[in-house]
Formats: structure tokens, C-alpha cells, sequence
């Protein structure tokens, strides 16, 4: 057991950035009243490669785990909880996102080339997160192309690793 007065941030939104990317990071930490503290940084995504790597508030602080992508990041902007709503994502991209309640779902939409490869995957941060997200790929049509479950994934990652029968749009509905 610790007891401190140190920082100990739950979880942060955005949960990560572009390699060299600066970018402001909101963390969320329990205040011992109702609602959470939110506390505000700027951050420099550096490092050796992409992928985790931890950062502190100060150095008092719990370090949090952030991620490192790629990829364009974006935030999810709502509404976009209908199929009429559904964001457009670029190919590759990283969207940060949250379930605002428990019927939240969120929509987005890409294009594809006939026999594009593409792994799309959904993680709940931070992993202990109790949120159980379900990915869905539907064609234009609403047929269901692929589905994943974090509860069904043994290591809790929503992943399809999927090939676009055909060149046009496709849509992906996340939910809880």
C-alpha cells in the first residue's frame, strides 16, 4: 500500500498523439468528491519508435501511460451516433474516443481499394479500463462484414485484419 499526495491520474483523453507531435493532454484524476480533476499538459510525443511510453504531470506524480502512433490522430467529435453522423477517417488514422454513457455508439466511415488490406482495431485505455467495446464493419448496404468483441478476444483487443471485397465505402459502428 502507498498512501500520497501525488497525482495518480485514471486515464487521459487524448491517450496519445503523432510521433513529434505536440499536443495539449487532458488527465483525469479522482478528486475525492464527485467528478473528477482535470489537469491540463502540454506533451511532446518523442521517442525511438512508436507505441507506449509513460509520462508524469510532474515529478511527483503517477506516470501515465500514453501512445506513440503513426498514423493522423484525431478526436472523435460527436455526435456522431447515428449512421448519418458517421466521421470520415482517412486511411491510416488513429481516432481517441470515449463512450459518453452506456448506450453511446460511434460511427465512421473510409473508402477502400478492391483488395486493400486493412487491420483496424479497437483498445480500451488504459487496458483496465472496464469498457467492452464491439467493432462492427457493415458495407454501404448494412451487410455485416466482420465483427470483433473485446470480451471475446483473449487479449482484449477488438482487431479484424480484413481485405475490401470490392473498391467503394465502408462503415465501422463501435459500441458498448
Amino acid at each position: 500500500m502507498s498512501v500520497s499526495t501525488a497525482i495518480c491520474p485514471l486515464f487521459t483523453l487524448p491517450s496519445g498523439g503523432t510521433l513529434g507531435e505536440v499536443r495539449q493532454i487532458n488527465f483525469y484524476s479522482l478528486s475525492g468528491q464527485a467528478g473528477l480533476d482535470v489537469s491540463a499538459a502540454t506533451v511532446l510525443f518523442t521517442g525511438p519508435k512508436p507505441g507506449l511510453f509513460e509520462w508524469r504531470l510532474d515529478p511527483a506524480s503517477i506516470a501515465v501511460p500514453l501512445v506513440i502512433t503513426e498514423s493522423a490522430e484525431m478526436l472523435e467529435n460527436e455526435p456522431n451516433d447515428q449512421l448519418v453522423a458517421a466521421l470520415d477517417l482517412p486511411i491510416p488514422s488513429t481516432v481517441t474516443g470515449q463512450f459518453g454513457n452506456a448506450s453511446d455508439e460511434d460511427w465512421y466511415q473510409f473508402a477502400a481499394r478492391q483488395g486493400q488490406a486493412l487491420s483496424i482495431d479497437c483498445r480500451s485505455f488504459p487496458s483496465i479500463s472496464p469498457a467492452l467495446p464491439i467493432l462492427e464493419l457493415e458495407a454501404l448496404d448494412g451487410a455485416m462484414l466482420a465483427r470483433a468483441s473485446r470480451v471475446e478476444a483473449a487479449d482484449r483487443v477488438c482487431r479484424l485484419d480484413w481485405k475490401a471485397p470490392a473498391a467503394g465505402g465502408y462503415r465501422l459502428r463501435l459500441r458498448e
